[in-house]
């Protein structure tokens, strides 16, 4: 069955079809698709997964920056580096199979 992601101020909704939506169709998202932190700030944005079944859970997560000059990141939390926008991917394993989401980082001076 297909799953639909549907972005409301930036926040996440998961939307999956039939009578028991939410089981069994496996996805990881960011609980945010795009967020801003000021350098040197720290900004908490963790993926999690949805679609589980009782017992289910994601294992081996990994974040990763594809710019750590601008963002870096250790267990869902990212921490500004220096003015500009960048990539993080989240990747894990629900039951072996590996999924991924991006999270856009936009490093911003405050005021």
């Amino acid at each position: 069955r297909e799953h639909n992601i549907e972005e409301i101020n930036d926040s996440r909704y998961i939307g999956f079809g039939g009578p028991n939506p939410t089981k069994g169709n496996h996805a990881l998202v960011f609980a945010k698709s795009k967020v801003t932190v000021a350098p040197e700030g720290t900004v908490s944005n963790a993926a999690t997964g949805a679609g589980l079944d009782t017992g289910e859970s994601v294992t081996d997560l990994t974040y990763t920056s594809a710019d750590t000059s601008i963002a870096t990141v250790s267990s869902g939390t990212i921490t500004g580096v220096a003015v500009g926008k960048t990539t993080i991917t989240a990747t894990g394993k629900i039951n072996g199979k590996e999924y991924s989401d991006t999270c856009t980082v936009v490093v911003a001076a405050q005021g």
